[in-house]
Formats: C-alpha cells, structure tokens, sequence
C-alpha cells in the first residue's frame, strides 16, 4: 500500500497531470480537425521539444520534482553524474547497451551507497497509442489516411525492432539483461503481483510486453540479488538488481515504458505505478535524467559542464528566450558601439559658398526634367550678368 507521503505526492501531482491530459485531448482535437498532422514522437527526452513528445519523460520528470527531489538533465557519461543520486535512463534503441556503459554506471553505483539507476526498455511506442486513439475519434472521412499513417509507422517500428533486437543477440554476453521477443504484446492485468501492485486497481491498467527481459540466474556467472517489483503472468515488468559491495545501491529494470511515458501516465493507476517507482529511488535527492536518444551514451573524462552563469541556457523555454535576447542585445551595442580612437578637429561646412547654391539649384533643374526650361533659365541668368556687368562699366 502506497504511504501517506506518496498519497500526498499524487495529490499535488493531480494538477499537472490534468494539465497533460487537457494537451492530450487539444493534440486530439488539432489532428482529428485538420489533416494528419505529425506530433512529437521523440522518446526518452525531458527537455527541448521533446518534452512534449507522446514517448517523453517530462511528466515523469514532473513527479519526481513533486516529489522533492532535484532534477536535471545530461546526455553524456561524465564525471558530471557523481552530483546524482539517481539516474533515470530511457534510451531510444532496442539494443542491450554496450559493456562499456554497463561498467561506467556499475562504477558510479558502486562509488557511493544509497544509489538508484532506472532503466527503462525501449519496447514500446506511444506514437501507436496516440494514433489510434485519434482514428477511433475521428470522422469517417479521415480514417483511411488515418490508418494507412498508422500502419506506415507499425511496420517501420516493427522493422526497426527485430532488426536491433536480432542484433542484440550477437552481442557478447552481457550482465543485465536479454531480450526476448514474444508471440503476443498483450497483459493479463489481472495476474499482476509484486508489492508495487498492491493497491492498484489492476482493471484499469494498461501494460503491454511485447517482448521480456530475461535476468541472468543467481547461478550465473552474472548473478545478482533479484527483487521482482512488478511482475505478471507473462513475465517480469520490473525488478531490483544489487550486488553486496554495491553498497545498498542498485538497477531497477523496468520492461518498457508503458506506463511511464507521456501518453501512458494519463492513466491514473499508471501513475500510481510510477510514485511506486519513486518511493522505490529512495528519499528525496538529486535525480538525472539521461538523454541519449538513438545514439551510444558516449563516455567522456571531463565533464563539459557551464558555468552557474550559463545553465539556464539549456532548459527550455528559457535558453530559446535568452538566446533571441542574446543576439538583440549583440545586435543593439553594434548600432550604439562608439568610435576609439585619437579625437581630430573637423573643419565646419561653409555656409557662404555659391559655389554649392549653384550646385543645388542644377540639381533641382535635373530633377525636373524639363530641358528647356532649364536652358531658358540659365538663358536669363546669363542676360542678367550681361546686363549688370554692362551697367557697371
């Protein structure tokens, strides 16, 4: 049963996740009223416009800041995660990640003690979710294009699967985890055990497992201390990992993010499942989320931190807002930027020459086009001068 602490946690909570589903229900709307428009389908992001993608982890995120504690958000395996108490990492490939990832993070976890990383399985795409609910809202005239965008993105999201999941197999032999695909995505809720399932109201869940998470046996030569958090008939959807001299720190291993992403955490007993997970990361700290998209998390000595200065470049709305303000305020001390320099006098403008009156009145002449009022001008401003000069004589 959830304590009062976590029951108060979802209460405060209650208000931005009515919030998302409300930007839920517009991005419904939007689509279903005009064409099939194409809606942020970035997976495992926090920040940038991928917070508001269906496969994100900002409402996640949101709960965890509700929760007390302090998160932020890096994309690299750097010294700059010895800050963290926690690491939250949702990769958008269906690959095991490589040795080399799994040291540097068994490192950190060993390093201090109390440590949490949460690893969240990239088999699942809230795209397919959000697409099908906006056919079954949509009028009869849409849904052929509907469905033909819908079956577009199940079939290269199916190609893309096998083909890293089949990759993975050829991989060495890793510590963590394997995948193993399954017949069928489909949950018996009902069947759902371990203790972040008590309490819930299982008939209201919706978990999928398109393919499990097979653990090494305590007997292996990868052998951990294996705590099933929430498990079904058809296999684990999330376990505790330890070793003894990782010092109370330890891998929460999470299937996929069916529950946990955006779209899914509309549902209230997902987030029921996700406050579980909090409570589960220990008290109240500092938590990163990693942000590694597609790529292989890249393993770097030094950390390229900003400065305190500049962090507030890399959250989102505000670095967009400072960066425009930037380079207007470059811009604005380039129009107002003086002269240096040795001052030098400069020689006024005589205001007596005739020489310039002469000059002015030829050009307004030219101006006015009229070749032969100009030559009748100048005709009688010779005759003048030949006047005035015969008078003087």
């Amino acid at each position: 049963m959830l304590n009062v602490a976590s029951s108060n946690n979802l209460s405060q909570y209650s208000v931005s996740a009515d919030l998302w589903r409300v930007s839920l229900i517009g991005m419904l709307l939007l689509v279903v009223g005009c064409q099939a428009e194409d809606v942020e389908e970035a997976y495992g992001h926090r920040s940038g416009i991928g917070a508001r993608s269906v496969n994100g982890v900002a409402v996640l995120a949101n709960m965890f800041e509700q929760s007390g504690f302090d998160v932020s958000s890096w994309r690299l395996l750097s010294p700059r995660l010895e800050n963290e108490q926690v690491i939250v990492w949702a990769p958008d490939s269906f690959r095991i990640p490589s040795r080399e990832a799994m040291d540097y993070l068994e490192s950190w976890l060993t390093n201090e003690s109390g440590r949490t990383l949460v690893y969240v399985g990239r088999d699942y795409n809230g795209s397919i979710d959000f697409w099908e609910q906006v056919i079954a809202s949509a009028p009869p005239e849409q849904r052929i294009e509907l469905r033909r965008k819908l079956a577009e993105l199940k079939s290269d999201y199916t190609m893309r699967r096998i083909y890293e999941t089949l990759q993975a197999y050829e991989d060495e032999e890793l510590p963590w985890f394997r995948y193993k695909l399954r017949d069928k995505p489909d949950v018996d809720e009902s069947t759902l055990g371990g203790k972040w399932s008590r309490g819930l109201d299982t008939e209201a869940v919706e978990i999928s497992l398109p393919s499990k998470m097979v653990i090494p046996a305590e007997d292996s030569d990868f052998s951990f201390e294996i705590e099933p958090l929430l498990i079904s008939e058809e296999g684990v959807l999330a376990a505790s990992l330890q070793k003894p001299y990782w010092r109370d720190s330890k891998i929460i291993l999470v299937a996929n993010g069916s529950w946990l992403l955006n779209l899914p955490l509309v549902n209230p007993e997902h987030r029921v499942l996700a406050q579980a997970l909090i409570d589960e990361c220990g008290p109240p700290s500092r938590v990163c989320i990693l942000q590694t998209g597609q790529n292989v998390p890249t393993i770097a000595s030094d950390s390229p931190d900003q400065p305190l200065m500049l962090r507030a470049f890399t959250v989102w709305p505000v670095n967009a807002i400072l960066l425009h303000a930037t380079v207007l305020g470059i811009i604005f001390c380039f129009a107002i930027f003086p002269v240096f320099g040795r001052p030098r006098r400069v020689e006024p403008e005589a205001i007596s020459d005739f020489g310039k009156h002469v000059t002015a009145v030829g050009e307004l002449l030219e101006g006015g086009g009229d070749v032969n009022f100009a030559r009748q001008r100048l005709k009688v401003y010779q005759e003048m001068q030949h006047s005035k000069q015969g008078t003087e004589s």
